[in-house]
């Protein structure tokens, strides 16, 4: 991260003087937006003092990697004159030097301590933590599980969570949908009979949007469903205190993830929880809890709404530095409406991943268990989409340390293996050449289609062929 400090006339006076842009020059010549990156909006103080912060960007925008090499660094002053669109009008040009990114691979290599998927509100396939032939998905009107690997599937009714609408005003599902769909379940490895399911809920008389995402559990099979208890449940516009922001579990307890009330407007809200070990008899508030091993780091609550079809979807990545006791956000996170996988990867005790696949950064490290973040390179992707030559699609890494990523264009699966420099043609195509989160299980690996519906391979199949 960059900061930048500095001074410079005042231009623009709206509440707050916000008169500039810091701006990257990519090719040399008369400038023009076109060899500009917009970097950040500068904020400017009264007297004239400005501040700025950015990240140093791999790309440009049509997705070609920036080379290392010598740049030019400055304001753009087009506010003054107001001709945006037009050539830029730049002040106080500087040089900037741009180095290459660390490279993952030239990294010593080896298997993660473990892998953290971002997305409980995004359709998934529900792994038993304790029993891995144990698995589950959401269909409309019911949950579909099995208990033998996949080989026989039983299904539980969630017609019941129709007549519990979260709040007054709101409803499980669409206006005029005969049965609740669930979006993703979370199974409890102590308690069989208990499955804790995600829905969504609209106005019951404007319908969408916004949208908002609710839990519901049942002890019983699907006979019943319950709300889970949460401090408190807020289906309006202002506020995200409260808001749902999905399901938890580490195999012992299962914790539903709310946002706090934020302290400031600048300020991501906390997190709060309650935890159930009962089967969902009973929730008792509690804290985030840190993984077993490596740097505690994890994602924080999912969004607990949508608000529009261009809205953001955000998913923070949340650290503490006390074994749990406070948490603080990373200024890290997902974006869930990407489609396509994210994961938070435990490298050491201090080390860790945020695995994207997309620009404008496809992986970050950071050493220091979340302080800081850097941007690695990966090897350039075989048979990359011209149109977009910068991306690796649903990129994430198995249990062993590889990475793996698809040709979205053709469904081929690329695997680069925790030894090697370089990508591999693995022996496995996807048909439908949909991106989804895969989960290693056994020897096998699962994920869903893109109709929703289970389906796996043998690990051997991730593999570079012979």
């Amino acid at each position: 991260m960059i900061q930048v400090t500095g001074w410079a006339p005042l231009i623009e006076i709206i509440g707050r003087p916000i008169g500039y842009y810091l701006m990257l020059e990519t090719k040399t010549g008369a400038p023009v937006y076109q060899n500009m990156i917009d970097l950040a909006t500068v904020q400017q103080e009264m007297d004239g003092s400005l501040t700025a912060t950015f990240r140093v960007p791999q790309y440009e925008e049509d997705g070609l990697p920036i080379d290392p090499g010598t740049y030019i660094l400055a304001l753009d002053a087009s506010l003054l004159t107001l001709a945006k669109g037009g050539p830029p009008t730049m002040i106080a040009p500087t040089s900037f030097e741009i180095t290459s990114a660390p490279s993952w691979v030239a990294r010593p290599r080896a298997a993660p301590l473990w892998i953290q998927p971002a997305g409980s509100i995004v359709e998934t396939l529900s792994v038993d933590l304790s029993n891995p032939k144990r698995l589950a998905y959401c269909e409309t009107g019911s949950i579909r599980y099995t208990q033998d690997g996949g080989q026989n599937w039983a299904s539980i009714p969630t017609t019941a969570v129709k007549n519990l609408p979260p709040s007054s005003g709101t409803i499980v599902g669409n206006q005029g949908a005969e049965l609740p769909a669930c979006i993703s379940v979370t199974l409890d490895s102590i308690h069989p009979d208990s499955f804790y399911a995600i829905f969504s809920a609209v106005d019951e008389q404007y319908g969408p949007p916004p949208i908002y995402y609710v839990g519901y559990f049942t002890t019983d099979l699907g006979k019943t469903w319950q709300l889970v208890p949460v401090p408190s449940v807020q289906m309006t516009l202002s506020g995200s205190e409260g808001k749902f922001g999905g399901f938890w579990t580490d195999g012992r307890v299962i914790q539903a993830l709310y946002a706090g009330e934020a302290l400031s407007p600048d300020q991501a809200p906390p997190a709060q929880a309650k935890e159930t070990t009962n089967g969902g008899i009973t929730w008792n508030p509690t804290s985030l809890t840190c993984p077993s091993s490596g740097p505690c780091l994890r994602w924080g609550p999912a969004p607990g709404a949508i608000y529009g079809m261009g809205s953001d979807l955000l998913q923070g990545v949340m650290a503490s530095y006390d074994n749990g006791q406070t948490w603080q956000p990373t200024d890290q996170s997902a974006e869930l409406r990407q489609g396509w996988p994210f994961q938070l990867v435990a490298l050491s005790q201090n080390e860790a991943l945020m695995i994207n696949g997309s620009p404008p950064y496809q992986m970050l490290f950071t050493p220091d268990r979340g302080r800081t973040w850097q941007a690695l390179a990966l090897p350039p992707f075989p048979e990359a989409n011209s149109g977009w030559p910068s991306e690796y699609p649903s990129l994430q890494m198995l249990p062993d340390g590889s990475l793996l990523s698809m040709n979205s264009d053709t469904g081929k699966w690329w695997v680069l293996p925790a030894d090697a420099q370089g990508w591999c043609a693995s022996k496995i195509t996807s048909l439908d050449k949909y991106l989804p989160l895969l989960q290693v299980i056994g020897d096998r690996v699962w994920w869903l289609s893109e109709m929703g519906m289970p389906e796996s391979a043998p690990l051997s199949s991730f593999v570079c062929q012979p």
